[in-house]
């Protein structure tokens, strides 16, 4: 039978960290799941590091004015991120966001700085202000606690024990550390008593080779231990909405194949969308806009966020440390920009959000545009700051 006649148990949108996740999860417990990648499935050698040379990486830089921003995108893995010129987006007048993406078979897992960080408490359960008056995550962090443990014990991450409540301990593999390291945090832990010099905690990486992609990705990692035999994989398959048969019931996925540029729809008992952050909102906007009380009644009682992944927009020098300031309740990382967590709300067709005070380049709305996708897996989208 053709894959696409097929009624799943689960349909996974996105083959990244969340939704190799959750395929691994899902067909390991009986599922029938079909996975769906808006990007192509590359060779194994070019999942990882791949030296080009100057005249080639010109060529892409040209096609990468966004991506190139990026200062973890370099010689090694620019083939790694999108071409700007055939993914367009627009920004308001005098404002500008820097959309760095990466579609293919394990999204942003072939590209990240590989640090894994727990978010606390403090995080999840914010103090209100004035400018943002509600508060609190719909999940509290002993909610995560054990999906954290499962997640760092298998992916294998190092890190030392360190009891600070802002960025919990988890389960470290061990790590070394430097004496030089040793004598900088006492230093600063004498004169600043808020302030915390740490190793940094991050996913060792296996590398299997060229033959096989790095164990730092969902390719080498989650989806390589699914049960293959419950597992529809299918890549270059751009997803545009999420339909529904009845007012409380997700039924199909709409998308477009890339191959043959043809629309297409498959039907599954569950819906699991794990595509990037943007790229989930859009989806949810052309939803909302077929079915906008479903989606504006619940989404909104779920106060969602938008979290561009601080960690991605991080330095091409891998990082020995993470420098916290306790007596500001914030996480800092010599990995990583100012982080980009940002409070929203879906409002109709509009996907809203409030600045981030530590913010410089977080979107603060994010728009579908009135020209549709098109069917060589192209989007159109307005990302504007409010």
């Amino acid at each position: 039978m053709d894959w696409k006649q097929v009624k799943y148990d689960a349909i996974v949108v996105g083959s990244g960290a969340t939704g190799g996740t959750a395929a691994r999860w899902l067909t390991q417990g009986g599922a029938n799941v079909l996975l769906l990648e808006a990007g192509p499935r590359l060779p194994a050698e070019s999942c990882g590091p791949t030296e080009k040379s100057l005249e080639e990486f010109n060529a892409l830089k040209i096609r990468q004015p966004v991506q190139s921003q990026n200062l973890l995108y370099d010689r090694k893995n620019c083939h790694l991120f999108v071409d700007d010129l055939s993914n367009p987006y627009t920004t308001e007048s005098g404002t500008t966001f820097n959309w760095i993406r990466s579609r293919q078979a394990g999204g942003r897992t072939l590209v990240w700085s590989r640090i894994a960080l727990r978010m606390s408490e403090q995080d999840l359960s914010p103090a209100a202000t004035e400018e943002r008056p509600e508060t609190g995550w719909p999940v509290q962090y002993r909610d995560l606690a054990p999906y954290y443990d499962q997640i760092e014990t298998l992916a294998g991450i190092t890190g030392t024990v360190e009891s600070i409540p802002s960025l919990p301990d988890g389960r470290f593999l061990p790590r070394r550390i430097s004496p030089y390291l040793g004598v900088l945090r006492e230093n600063l832990i004498n004169r600043f008593p808020h302030r915390y010099l740490l190793p940094s905690r991050e996913v060792v990486d296996h590398q299997g080779g060229r033959a096989a992609p790095p164990s730092s990705s969902s390719l080498g990692s989650m989806l390589l231990h699914a049960a293959h035999e419950r597992l529809t994989f299918r890549t270059n398959c751009v997803v545009a909405r999420i339909e529904l048969d009845r007012p409380d019931h997700a039924k199909r996925v709409v998308f477009v194949d890339r191959s043959d540029q043809r629309w297409y729809d498959v039907t599954g008992r569950v819906i699991v969308l794990c595509a990037s952050a943007l790229e989930s909102t859009r989806i949810l906007l052309a939803s909302v806009q077929l079915f906008a009380g479903f989606f504006h009644t619940y989404v909104n009682s779920l106060n969602s966020r938008i979290d561009t992944d601080p960690i991605n927009k991080a330095t091409k020098v891998r990082p020995h440390t993470v420098f916290l300031d306790t007596s500001r309740r914030s996480t800092r990382s010599t990995s990583s920009m100012p982080t980009s967590r940002t409070r929203s709300a879906l409002s109709g067709s509009r996907y809203r959000a409030s600045r981030s005070r530590s913010s410089t380049h977080a979107p603060t709305s994010v728009e579908q545009t009135d020209r549709k996708s098109r069917c060589d897996g192209r989007q159109y989208l307005r990302v504007t700051n409010r």
